[in-house]
């Protein structure tokens, strides 16, 4: 029964997956393959239940059906003494190998010699490595056959034998013999080739003096001497491998074929606890951990610490001797950071060690701490003074920018709303201008705007300085014709068309049906023509419609931009209106209206036909939308 519970188990937690489809994998420069760990898996049949892995050669970069087949059955049958429940799985990206999971059954008798075969069919987006595309899984039974292997598959050993002096000494890995052995039997110990940076290497970390062994009697106690090093060194724990090969007179046991061997490292080492520290040049002190490794000392561990790359005085202070108490694994270093005035790039020290106490060593893997010191005297502001609502409600989008280049470092803020009676908003909360970016954007929602206007703050600054300028959101509305515009500038203009059209004044008299045209006279002007609208000093100007030239067959305008200036020399694009080819002489054809990103005081509008039907700009009117003070 535990065999069918276990073969039940393996098949609900197999079958889970469902099968994705993908387009590929691979990195660009190499194609993906995929084959099995082992050629041959020697298990005995009592297991109940062992794995399959297949391996992948890089890291999937997306999720990866894979595709078995039994193709060889000897002295075996399938759902009777085996089973391979899942023949296809899908592999999560991320992965490099994929587990398929079968099930044994003992059926208590002895056998003569049994197997089953499984090959690799498919792997989406990559490819079968033919030298690894079959496993022969080899069935050993329990009564007759014998095998050797690891007792352990995974041992722990120190790099200094405890209480000793010595630089090495002998560690035994023992190696059992499974089943009843009837003869001698001999095999071969090696080291597998060492991978990741904390792989111990052979003849500096450890020695396997003794590589063949040969057992006469089953009752004898087989022992793998392995001579550890100490490299006088702390260090990160180092690990290596251990594997049978070469067995005669039995079969290898997959299953205790390797030994993981970990040298625990035991020199006492110091070393800094984050590698890296970041704090605005504001921040005063800042704590940056140092600690000892194994663990905390017997006695009290003097250090003293070097800086480069920075004055000291100028940039930061720092009391450079420090001692961790006995008993303690480690201390803060206060280090005091002093604002330096100016906008200047952000600065880096390094933090090292000059000296430690007796029998400690700084550890080789964090021997060192940058402090990143960030600079907060680039100024955050709004990119505009006054932003306009022209409705009781609506969004807002108010952009926040830096005053220079950008930092290499976040900058982050909130927005306060200052709200009085009658107003609900609300804005965005937290807000982050990356590095390397210079603006932001926060959006304020208005639900019901019951007053004339209401202000906004930035605060909770960190990265930067804010300028202290308090934004607006004011509602804006219709500007009586009364109060009226005047012409500052223009292109050209039609003098010989019937007054007052062709002027340029006309655009701005009031009566829709009067136009300004370019000139077309020769010699004629070409496009882009344009007119600059002087705004009224009193006007905050918030939007703006402009009538091209009513008529059903010359209504020349196609494209026109429009810009806004507050001293006639620096221009903000507003946006870009557009018409169709005219049809008729309804108003509505002929309008279009523009809301700008921001209320202006007073000022310029900027009209600048660029398209046209024919090679003409003409304009009927336009009208502004803001409120006066």
């Amino acid at each position: 029964m535990r065999y069918i519970s276990l073969i039940i188990g393996c098949i609900l937690a197999l079958t889970s997956c469902n099968e994705v489809k993908v387009s590929g994998n691979g990195d660009g420069a190499s194609v993906l393959t995929a084959g099995f760990r082992d050629t041959v898996v020697t298990v005995f049949e009592n297991i109940g239940t062992d794995t399959l892995y297949v391996d992948f050669s890089q890291v999937l970069q997306e999720e990866t059906p894979v595709v078995l087949s039994v193709v060889e059955e000897e002295n075996m049958q399938e759902g009777k003494d085996y089973f391979l429940p899942v023949q296809e799985l899908t592999v999560a990206a991320g992965e490099k190998s994929a587990a398929f999971c079968y099930a044994l059954v003992d059926d208590n008798v002895s056998n003569d010699t049994r197997s089953f075969s499984v090959r690799l069919v498919s792997v989406n987006g990559g490819v079968v490595d033919a030298q690894a595309s079959k496993v022969r899984v080899k069935v050993l039974d329990d009564e007759s056959d014998v095998a050797v292997g690891f007792k352990n598959t995974e041992v722990k050993v120190a790099e200094r034998e405890p209480g000793s002096t010595a630089s090495t000494y002998f560690c035994q890995i023992p190696v059992e013999i499974y089943g009843n052995m009837h003869k001698p039997v001999q095999f071969e110990v090696v080291v597998l080739p060492a991978e990741g940076s904390n792989a111990a290497e052979e003849n500096v970390h450890f020695r396997v003096p003794e590589s063949v062994f040969v057992v006469n009697d089953a009752s004898e106690s087989v022992i793998v001497p392995v001579e550890i090093i100490d490299d006088d060194l702390v260090n990160a724990d180092r690990v290596f491998v251990l594997d049978i090969v070469n067995v005669v007179g039995a079969e290898v046991y997959t299953e205790q074929k390797r030994c993981i061997v970990t040298i625990e490292n035991n020199d006492m080492g110091i070393y800094f606890g984050e590698a890296r520290v970041e704090a605005y040049e504001d921040a005063g002190k800042v704590k940056v951990p140092v600690k000892l490794t194994p663990g905390a000392a017997d006695t009290d561990i003097a250090f003293v610490l070097s800086v480069t790359g920075l004055e000291e005085g100028v940039d930061y202070d720092l009391t450079k001797e420090w001692t961790i108490p006995a008993g303690q694994e480690g201390i803060d270093v206060e280090m005091e950071l002093l604002h330096k005035a100016g906008i200047e790039p952000d600065r880096m020290l390094t933090l090292g060690f000059a000296s430690v106490g007796d029998n400690v060593m700084v550890f080789e893997e964090q021997p060192t701490c940058e402090v990143n010191i960030l600079d907060v005297d680039t100024e955050l502001d709004f990119k505009y003074a006054e932003y306009g609502i022209k409705d009781s409600r609506g969004n807002i989008e108010v952009p926040v920018v830096l005053n220079g280049e950008a930092l290499a470092h976040d900058v982050s803020f909130t927005v306060n709303l200052n709200l009085p009676e009658g107003v609900e908003a609300t804005a965005d909360e937290s807000l982050i201008i990356p590095a390397g970016e210079t603006s932001a954007t926060v959006l304020v929602k208005v639900s019901r705007m019951g007053a004339s206007h209401f202000t906004m703050e930035i605060q909770n600054v960190q990265g930067a300085t804010a300028s202290g300028r308090t934004g607006q959101i004011s509602q804006f509305g219709d500007i009586s014709a009364s109060q009226g515009l005047t012409v500052e500038e223009y292109s050209s203009q039609a003098e010989n068309e019937a007054a007052p059209n062709g002027f340029a004044t006309a655009a701005v008299d009031g009566d829709p049906n009067t136009f300004w045209h370019s000139r077309w006279a020769e010699p004629s002007a070409v496009l882009p023509q344009y007119i600059i609208v002087k705004v009224p000093d009193n006007i905050h100007v918030g939007g703006v419609d402009v009538i091209r030239r009513i008529a059903a067959s010359n209504s020349d305008n196609k494209l026109a931009e429009v810009f806004l200036s507050e001293d006639k020399s620096s221009w903000d694009l507003q946006g870009v209106l557009e018409w169709e080819k005219a049809k008729s002489v309804d108003i509505t054809e002929h309008l279009r209206h523009m809301d700008f990103n921001h209320l202006q005081k007073g000022g310029y509008i900027k009209i600048n036909v660029t398209d046209g039907f024919r090679n003409n700009a003409q304009i009927g009117e336009v009208i502004i939308y803001g409120y006066a003070e």
